[in-house]
């Protein structure tokens, strides 16, 4: 029912996003600190909530404080997503289909289930991860690459570099320029390194498939990936909550 409204909820390492599906759509998205979360929990509204989407990938000690606080506040039930072999007619490519990240799971079933076609998600978080659907709602497997923290840290251990403070901005540009400083051609070598591993396996994976795939981008480096890379995408900025949301549509 479109009219209804449902609690999304993204608990992720460092952040977690919420919003409300209300219309086929995201609405009053918010970011907060995972590890403030708890303390969040009582400045959400519950009122007129039909269900909440749940996904989490944090520990299984403060993955239940959240639910019992949740508990507290609404009768309403939740819906946790959790990794599984199969899921709303959607097939895990994972040998160990448990070993896929719970929020790499509702974002391959959200979007199969929208879009229906072969898709490759790319997801720029705290990891960078790229998966791929076939056109029968079959997960192929995908690709897990350092999210900038990690990147980034790999240069403490050279002396020259030790000292840099590095901060990853969000560029409007498009093309890569040639850096003329350390800084920069740390900051243009992860984006070069992101964009060209996305577009060799996007190319890749689309020469087994009748079609071209899709090709979805999110996460919060996610735009400027967009941006620079020369496959035509859709950007979700909201990436893992409207993937809540289309599973709450389809349930």
């Amino acid at each position: 029912d479109i009219n209804t409204v449902k609690l999304l909820i993204d608990i992720g390492n460092t952040h977690t996003h919420i919003g409300y599906w209300h219309s086929s759509r995201v609405i009053n998205c918010r970011i907060i600190k995972t590890e403030s979360l708890l303390k969040n929990l009582d400045n959400l509204s519950y009122k007129s909530l039909e269900d909440i989407y749940l996904v989490s990938v944090i520990s299984p000690e403060t993955h239940k404080r959240i639910l019992k606080k949740l508990a507290s506040y609404t009768k309403t039930s939740i819906t946790e997503i959790k990794s599984s072999k199969k899921f709303m007619g959607v097939t895990n490519g994972y040998i160990n289909p448990r070993q896929l990240g719970n929020d790499r799971w509702a974002c391959i079933v959200g979007l199969s289930l929208k879009y229906k076609k072969s898709l490759c998600i790319v997801d720029c978080g705290t990891a960078i991860s790229i998966d791929f659907v076939k056109n029968r709602l079959k997960h192929a497997g995908g690709y897990i690459l350092s999210g900038f923290s990690g990147y980034s840290s790999s240069f403490s251990y050279a002396h020259n570099l030790k000292n840099l403070k590095l901060f990853l901005p969000k560029s409007n540009k498009k093309k890569f320029t040639i850096a003329k400083s350390t800084r920069e051609a740390i900051l243009e070598g992860y984006s070069s390194m992101i964009v060209s591993t996305v577009e060799k396996s996007y190319k890749e994976f689309s020469a087994s498939q009748i079609k071209k795939p899709i090709l979805i981008i999110g996460g919060g480096y996610g735009e400027t990936v967009s941006k620079r890379i020369s496959i035509r995408n859709i950007y979700e900025p909201n990436l893992v909550l409207k993937s809540l949301g289309s599973i709450a549509n389809h349930s």
